[in-house]
This record gives C-alpha cells, structure tokens and sequence, in this order.
C-alpha cells in the first residue's frame, strides 16, 4: 500500500511538474560588483550548471560574465551577460520585493530616500564628487568631476539612485534622453505619477531634440487633473538642477516621458495630490 502511494504521488508530480522554487536577491549584480548578492549569483549559476564552475567569492569578474553569456545563449537570450529579471528567472532568482512604506496608501519608492540624501550637495562639494565619479562610467561615460559645461550630471544622478536600489536602467543612463522607453511608461495625462517616478523633460517642450533635455524624480503624487491644468507646474527633485540637489518646479509642458522601473508593479492611477508643486524658480538652469 505504501508503495502505492508513492506511484501515485509520483504520478501526479510528473503530471503537474516540479513546483520551482526562487531563492531572493536583494539587487541585480553587475559587472565589477562585489557582494554577498554576486554570491547568491555565483551559487545560483553553479546549480543550473549541475556542476562547480565558478567560486563563490562574490567577485562580479569575466568567467562569471561568460557563464551568464553562454545560459542566455542555451535560452535563446542574446547572451550579452547583462542579466536582467529573464535571466533571474532562468537561474531560479527572483529580486527581493523591498518592504514599501504607506504614505496615504501610496507607494513610495526605494530610491526616492537614497536620492534625497544628497538634498542640498552642490557640485563643488569635493567629496560628493568623489562619490559620483564611481557612478560615471558605469553609466556609460568616463568621467570624473561634475562641474562644467560638459558635466551635465541629471542622468547619472538618477542612475546612482537606481543602480543603488538595485533596478535596471537603460544603455547610456548618463543622456537623459537615453530614458525615453525605459520601464514602464506612465501615461501621466491619464494617471498622473507618483514619487519617484522619472521624468525626462526639454526646456523648449521640443521632446525630439538633442539639447535642452533634463532628467529629474517626481517630488510628490501629481493627479492628471493637476498636471492638465494651463500653466501646471511640479515639484522634480533631481542633480543638476541650479548646480546642486535639490528640488525646483518644472512646467508640465515640457515633459516628454515619465517612466516606473520594469522590476515594480506599474503604479496606479494617482488620486489624490500629495507634494505635487512647491516653492522654487522655474525651469532652473540645468546645463
């Protein structure tokens, strides 16, 4: 009898097939990392493998990018080794959903806090400087310092605020107008956005241009009644804006796209204003 149920569980096993189970990662390891998050990784590659390739140092190096590679390859992936949430899933990895805060039932969002920590830094300030030169090139350019005409640093601060939460962003994150299409798109006509929600905008309303583009966050819950008002205005706390960190108005008008992480659920329709406008010069110089 025993062993009849034994078949039979069996029977139903290959019927139903194995349920699989996802180990939690607290953010996506990129090249060049080094963390307890590139073990998990490292592990994750070696049980896929059935065999052991890699150590587990947690060392983000190129025979861990060349694994990663040649799976997406064996999936049928382009096999950049880039891994994204297809490759996550492939390995049994699944990003760890952060705990969110409550603020009126509103979500808000991981790198709206690690953003807002730098509130009030001006570009001179030697030590902030150093701190996004780390963040230059692994958004895509080599550089280092943020003052001058050539520095405009509003993209790269907001990816530092990304790569730091552990969430993708788009080739070229340093070129505000690289966001364009990135994660979810928010139809903020319709919707309004949320805090922290990424906005590309151009100082002329001329979204096609290649010059007068500048990226910022949501400062606040902006309803689509508010933001389809003439003349409507919004708080972005951003880089690069008069110099500094800090939070200045923009025109609704001159937005061009307003974008969510792909790695979060797409927000909701925005219901209530919270924060949306503030006190500040309009359209500061941004570079």
């Amino acid at each position: 009898m025993e062993a009849f149920f034994v078949w039979l569980g069996e029977f139903f096993k290959s019927l139903l097939g194995e349920q699989k189970v996802f180990t939690e990662i607290g953010r996506i390891p990129r090249k060049g990392d080094t963390s307890t998050d590139v073990v998990i990784l490292q592990k994750a590659i070696n049980n896929y493998l059935k065999k052991q390739i890699l150590k587990s140092d947690g060392v983000f190096g190129a025979l861990t990018e060349a694994q990663i590679s040649n799976i997406q390859k064996a999936n049928q992936l382009a096999g950049s080794g880039i891994i994204g949430l297809t490759t996550l899933s492939i390995l049994g990895l699944v990003l760890k959903q952060e705990k969110i805060k409550k603020t009126d039932k509103l979500e808000q969002a991981k790198w709206v806090s690690i953003l807002a920590a730098h509130k009030g830094k001006p570009e001179t300030n030697a030590a902030f400087q150093n701190y996004m030169n780390t963040y230059w090139k692994k958004s895509g350019l080599d550089f280092k310092g943020l003052v001058g005409s050539a520095r405009a640093w509003c993209g790269v601060f907001i990816f530092m605020g990304m790569y730091v939460a552990g969430y993708m962003t788009p080739k070229n994150s340093f070129r505000a107008i690289s966001w364009d299409g990135w994660g979810h798109s928010i139809n903020w006509k319709v919707d309004g956005f949320p805090q922290g929600a990424v906005i590309r905008i151009n100082s002329k309303g001329d979204c096609k241009s290649a010059s007068g583009n500048h990226l910022t966050t949501a400062n606040g819950y902006c309803t689509s009644a508010s933001l389809n008002k003439v003349g409507a205005t919004y708080g972005g706390l951003g880089g690069n804006q008069a110099n500094s960190v800090k939070v200045s108005i923009y025109k609704a008008s001159t937005i061009c796209y307003v974008g969510w992480p792909k790695e979060l659920p797409k927000p909701s329709k925005v219901l209530k204003d919270i924060k949306c406008t503030g006190l500040g010069a309009t359209n500061e110089s941004t570079r």
